[in-house]
């Protein structure tokens, strides 16, 4: 399941993502991509459902998933950038 979320969800969620990135910043999109990276942490690990996201992200080494789609926007952005100088 680790697999399946950081090689094949990670990658259709951050695809082409550069025309939605402002949007993460909004606590609506924060909270709907927070709920999506918990299922992925709980199917992932199999712990009780109570227990916390950051925590299973922690123990999984994953970083959530509005601060990685905003990372990758960022250097696809710059890499745009110096290639169009």
């Amino acid at each position: 399941m680790g697999w399946i979320c950081t090689m094949v969800i990670r990658p259709v969620l951050t695809y082409r993502s550069m025309v939605w990135w402002p949007r993460v910043r909004y606590n609506v999109s924060m909270i709907e991509l927070n709920k999506l990276h918990r299922l992925a942490c709980l199917a992932i690990t199999g712990v009780r459902k109570m227990t916390q996201r950051a925590a299973m992200e922690i123990l999984l080494g994953l970083p959530t998933l509005h601060v990685m789609t905003e990372a990758e926007d960022q250097s696809n952005i710059y890499r745009l950038m110096c290639t169009h100088q």
